[in-house]
């Protein structure tokens, strides 16, 4: 998501004026434009998502494009779908086995540099989240409990036999962080549950024994352990699993959030300024490199799009540009992996609309572009700041 805000301001002659970005500029008589991001977020978060509540979130660095690693190995029983990289380090290559039955649509990683960089990401990872400073404590099964963002402490062991809640609090940038520092456990058919906006990239868990999640249980967030992991068969995982021991999976389904990303600038950026613009005129200005890392391989079927949307611009008194006279330029694309890049540069943004289409996709691919806003002053539009929000996505 992309504030953008124009501030128009007439001058009876040459003067300074101070706009809000703190620029300073020289008009003449006429209308004066500046452009410039008032906040940037995006709906597909890369690595790691912006803090919440007052917790920072957890990078994983190298690691975060992983579904499962192991230190001393992973094996896997049955036709288990993963959607990311796996990978082991530094246990030998020949300790990664059972795919096939098993499905990685990401990369194969069996002690090659690769994993070598993601072992020492996790291990960053962990050291972090056992750092953290708790903001509440809890024992026991946590069957029908409700935690919601922050650091959860116990010095107990881990249990869940029935359901446990996350709820974000209406926050999707909500970060969850569990330290244990005993075993983590699971029962069959156990359930964690996301409300309230909460995501499960957000969720971290610091285990300092081992982790063993029992059969056709649902799971969320990245685990790490200290010690060894084992997930039982007909589980779902939405997240990574992370074990410097044997990482042991039954047939399984594992889906890492990360697998398709998309990016938009961090940090205001000036759109530029456009001295004696009347109405009727067109402005334009660019909004900085948007990027989609598609890390799905194979599963990546038939490509991405990428759509855009705007909202009217508007001021204090209620004037608006509408966002039909709004038009979204993709510019020149740089690439790597194979697959074709369509641009549909639409002309009216008041709907969700594609933006760019990949297409004959053959393994993982990255695009980056800086889109331009194109802008129609309408008649009868007065003096005034302007603000509007154009919204990213990718499916």
């Amino acid at each position: 998501m992309v504030e953008v805000a124009a501030r128009w301001a007439q001058d009876e002659g040459a003067k300074v004026t101070m706009f809000g970005n703190g620029a300073l500029a020289r008009a003449a008589f006429g209308l004066l434009l500046v452009l410039s991001t008032a906040g940037v977020t995006t709906t597909l978060l890369p690595t790691a998502p912006a803090a919440a509540a007052g917790v920072a979130p957890i990078s994983l660095g190298a690691a975060q494009l992983y579904s499962v690693h192991g230190g001393t190995g992973v094996t896997n029983a049955g036709a288990s779908t993963i959607s990311g990289d796996v990978g082991v380090s530094p246990g030998a290559a020949a300790t990664l086995t059972g795919f096939p039955p098993g499905l990685i649509y990401g990369s194969t990683h069996a002690n090659d540099a690769d994993a070598a960089a993601a072992a020492v990401a996790i291990r960053a990872a962990y050291d972090d989240a056992a750092s953290r400073t708790p903001t509440r404590t809890f024992t026991g099964d946590q069957n029908a409990q409700t935690f919601g963002p922050g650091v959860h402490h116990t010095v107990a062991a881990f249990a869940l036999t029935g359901t446990m809640t996350l709820d974000g609090q209406g926050d999707p940038n909500a970060i969850f962080i569990f330290k244990v520092d005993a075993a983590l456990n699971t029962a069959a058919a156990s359930v964690m549950q996301l409300t309230n906006g909460a995501q499960a990239k957000n969720v971290f868990w610091q285990v300092v024994g081992a982790v063993g999640m029992g059969a056709s249980c649902t799971f969320v967030g990245t685990v790490m352990s200290a010690a060894a992991v084992t997930v039982g068969a007909s589980s779902v995982l939405s997240g990574s699993v992370f074990g410097r021991g044997l990482v042991t999976l039954g047939t399984v389904t594992i889906t890492t959030p990360a697998a398709l990303t998309i990016s938009v600038p961090t940090t205001p950026t000036d759109l530029g300024s456009f001295p004696n613009k009347m109405n009727g005129s067109v402005v334009s200005g660019a909004l900085g490199a948007v990027q989609v890392i598609d890390q799905r391989g194979s599963a990546a079927g038939g490509g991405w799009v990428v759509t855009v949307t705007c909202t009217a611009f508007s001021n204090s008194g209620g004037q608006l540009i509408p966002a039909s006279a709004v038009h979204y330029a993709v510019g020149s694309i740089g690439q790597t992996g194979t697959a074709t890049f369509t641009p549909n540069d639409p002309n009216n943004l008041t709907a969700v609309v594609p933006a760019l289409t990949a297409s004959a996709i053959t393994g993982n691919n990255t695009a980056t572009w800086n889109p331009r806003l194109i802008l129609a002053i309408p008649g009868g539009a007065t003096l005034g700041t302007y603000t509007a929000t154009v919204t990213h996505s990718v499916v």
